[in-house]
């Protein structure tokens, strides 16, 4: 009876051996699995601070353009005001004959 119950006692013994080696090398695995997704998390988070800079550069340029062509328009208004109202005074506005 001795012998089986130091023999379970070993069997024992060795299989939380066993399980210790085995959780180590779990949590070993996992430690480089983590560190390679916070690798790639630092990369997509550095990538998305450098798009959220371009969008705000393209939003910066889009209200500026908005802004430039509102001007242009009212200059491009003024300048055919200028010019049909010079075409008046000097009688140039008269159809051609065709032909």
């Amino acid at each position: 009876m001795i012998i089986l119950l130091t023999a379970v006692i070993l069997l024992l013994f060795v299989a939380m051996i066993y399980l210790a080696v085995y959780s180590h090398r779990e949590k070993k695995k996992f430690s480089e699995k983590i560190a390679a997704l916070e690798a790639i998390i630092v990369q997509i988070t550095r990538k998305q601070l450098a798009q959220s800079g371009q969008v705000k550069l393209s939003d910066d340029l889009n209200e500026r353009l908005k802004k430039s062509r509102v001007v242009l328009n009212e200059d491009i208004f003024t300048l055919n005001y200028e010019l049909f109202d010079l075409l008046s005074k000097n009688d140039l506005l008269k159809n051609k004959p065709e032909g």
